[in-house]
């Protein structure tokens, strides 16, 4: 059997849901990417989204939608699976366990265009059951959530709803939407997310990712770092002070064409601002 060509026609039959989600739950999941810098089907964006899972240990491809579709032959596939023992597919079609967390993995393809970008990530989910992340009145996460990529926190955490339990409740039939988002450095060819529930009896419901590849912008650091060995360092700080005193069209450095005083000044201030 070739499984990309399964997963390929799979994908395919979801095309219809790839600018709305399909869900079931959810009621504040966002398809507006907007307020991160761009909207689905754009250039070197993805979208992935899981209405039910029928596996545990997968793989269960995105039911609820996808971009870009047919999926390129050089992409991972996306999957969703669950890690830990004891874990089940219910009968609405989450992962779950009563017996301990569940560990879920999700894994994305991406563009693997390498460094000089940076890549954003936003995964929104929904969990039943225990309380996925402890909130304060104003829905303020009280902790990080467990959630990282490569062992990366998010960069924010968002609850966008909570229903039916208190911070610090364990059982019931709470209701969470939360949403993270990362900004990481440069562009690989996939990304594993993991999922880590602090409770047992936590379902991982459905689940939407999209992420954007874009050119990363220069802090100064990168042109700052003359000799090039990733370290900003006093031999750099010498190095273009010969290169200015020499009036090397090098030391151009304000980015307005001209060599003058203006450049050592902006070279200092970037020195002084580099780690």
């Amino acid at each position: 059997m070739n499984f990309r060509l399964v997963a390929a026609t799979a994908l395919a039959a979801t095309a219809s849901a790839s600018l709305a989600q399909d869900l079931n739950n959810p009621q504040f999941f966002t398809n507006d990417m907007s307020e991160f810098g761009w909207q689905r089907q754009e250039t070197n964006s993805t979208f992935w989204a899981w209405s039910s899972y029928s596996s545990v240990a997968g793989p269960n491809l995105p039911n609820g939608g996808g971009f870009p579709v047919p999926i390129p032959s050089d992409f991972l596939l996306p999957t969703v699976y669950d890690v830990s023992p004891f874990a089940l597919v219910t009968s609405g079609g989450n992962l779950y366990s009563f017996a301990n967390p569940v560990e879920i993995n999700v894994d994305i393809p991406n563009y693997d265009l390498g460094e000089g970008f940076e890549t954003v990530i936003v995964l929104q989910a929904l969990f039943n059951g225990a309380q996925f992340v402890a909130v304060d009145e104003n829905l303020m996460p009280l902790e990080t959530a467990p959630v990282t990529i490569d062992g990366v926190e998010a960069d924010e955490v968002r609850v966008l709803r909570n229903d039916g339990l208190e911070p610090g409740s364990q059982f019931g039939g709470a209701q969470q939407e939360v949403l993270l988002r990362w900004t990481l450095p440069g562009n690989a060819s996939g990304y594993s997310i993991e999922v880590r529930p602090p409770f047992s009896s936590t379902s991982f419901a459905d689940a939407t990712i999209d992420t954007f590849v874009r050119e990363a912008v220069d802090d100064g650091c990168t042109r700052t770092d003359i000799s090039g060995d990733g370290v900003v360092n006093i031999s750099d700080l010498f190095a273009y002070i010969n290169a200015f005193t020499s009036s090397d069209q090098s030391a151009e450095f304000d980015g307005n064409g001209v060599l003058n005083i203006s450049d050592l000044f902006a070279y200092i201030n970037a020195f002084t601002g580099c780690p």
